[in-house]
């Protein structure tokens, strides 16, 4: 999560939440999957989901899922990213 909050700072884009990682195990090993939601703007978000892929422990991305929301009381609109990485162990 450090490795987040830092890219998150100096990319100018807010990590929303970030839980704690979903274990599952099969006959093909065990998978660590985290998900987090960043917010900002698209290539900033793309500044930080990059080096943590390739800097990071986490594993590969699986998922992203990137999400345009309006605020009705500032009439402003949000992108929201939630992406997800897999690590086998």
């Amino acid at each position: 999560m450090k490795i987040t909050n830092t890219e998150a700072l100096s990319n100018n884009t807010n990590v929303l939440y970030f839980n704690e990682p979903h274990s599952y195990s099969n006959a093909h090993g065990s998978f660590l999957t985290y998900n987090f939601q960043l917010e900002g703007k698209y290539n900033n978000l793309l500044r930080t989901i990059y080096p943590i892929e390739n800097n990071g422990n986490f594993g590969k991305i699986v998922h992203i899922n990137l999400e345009k929301k309006k605020d009705y009381k500032t009439n402003k609109n949000r992108l929201q990213g939630t992406i997800f990485f897999q690590q086998v162990k």
